[in-house]
């Protein structure tokens, strides 16, 4: 257990930050589980095949196009989509990971011209719960995001936004924590415009140049188990009536029916043949 645990002290509450675009998109894991062998570390990252791409992208395994990646053994579930924006995490008390995604917007807002600025906003939300392992003296999960406009204006970036909290249970604390109700929580990184509105709910806005309407963003969530993310941490995009986006995934944030609804919709086109005979 205490070797689980060291592993995991590498997934620091630290921001993911955007360099210059030298990748396109992103989405990678790093979990660690405790099995009966001894402890397996599993790196999977799928990124834009681009000469120089981001150093955490070197994993065992990466095909370089598809914008999800999952891992799952008996002790954690990790997965990170930009389909659906979503990151999810879950392991009992011998697992425990981080996900991340990442991808490159190109805007289109109408009405924004050349020197002129409009405001877009992430609105992000990270529900989940966590507890203390036993040995140990804390639960703990940490999420971070980051987001900066103009990638290809120079000298630099147009604006920046981001922010970095971690919820934790009390020390030596048995009570199952949520992220709406932490026994305690941190924001250890507030940069432009980010709010809270809750302890798992957050807003970053960020200005958006009509000379490189660009945005690139990354977000990461970091959980020790046992701990259940799979209701997941997710991103959507607030933008001005009429906007649209291209995303260099081509997948961000389109349509993905949770199965439920993938369900509703199958029994609703199985009953109609049924409804037409029946009139």
């Amino acid at each position: 257990m205490a070797l689980h645990h060291g592993l995991l002290k590498v997934f620091v509450p630290a921001l993911v930050l955007i360099a210059q675009p030298a990748w396109a998109y992103r989405v990678s894991l790093d979990t660690v589980s405790l099995l009966p062998s001894g402890p397996e570390v599993v790196a999977l990252c799928n990124s834009a095949p681009t000469p120089g791409d981001y150093a955490a992208c070197s994993p065992i395994y990466q095909t370089g196009t598809d914008p999800y990646v999952s891992h799952a053994d008996v002790n954690v579930f990790a997965s990170a989509d930009l389909r659906d924006g979503k990151l999810r995490l879950s392991a009992n008390a011998s697992g425990g990971g981080q996900a991340q995604l990442a991808d490159m917007l190109w805007l289109t807002i109408p009405g924004l011209d050349p020197g002129e600025v409009q405001t877009i906003s992430f609105d992000l939300i990270v529900n989940g719960t966590y507890g203390r392992a036993p040995g140990q003296d804390r639960g703990h999960a940490n999420y971070s995001f980051d987001a900066r406009s103009g990638l290809f204006g120079l000298p630099g970036f147009f604006d920046h936004v981001a922010g970095s909290v971690a919820w934790r249970t009390g020390p030596g604390s048995d009570v199952v924590n949520s992220t709406a109700a932490p026994e305690e929580f941190y924001t250890f990184t507030k940069i432009g415009d980010w709010n809270q509105l809750a302890t798992n709910h957050f807003i970053a806005s960020i200005d958006i140049s009509g000379d490189d309407p660009t945005v690139g963003f990354a977000m990461s969530l970091q959980a020790g188990g046992p701990m259940d993310f799979s209701n997941t941490a997710s991103v959507t995009l607030t933008m001005p009536d009429g906007s649209t986006f291209v995303s260099e995934s081509g997948v961000f944030l389109s349509a993905v029916p949770e199965p439920a609804s993938a369900l509703l919709l199958a029994l609703g086109l199985v009953a109609l043949p049924l409804l037409r005979r029946k009139r």
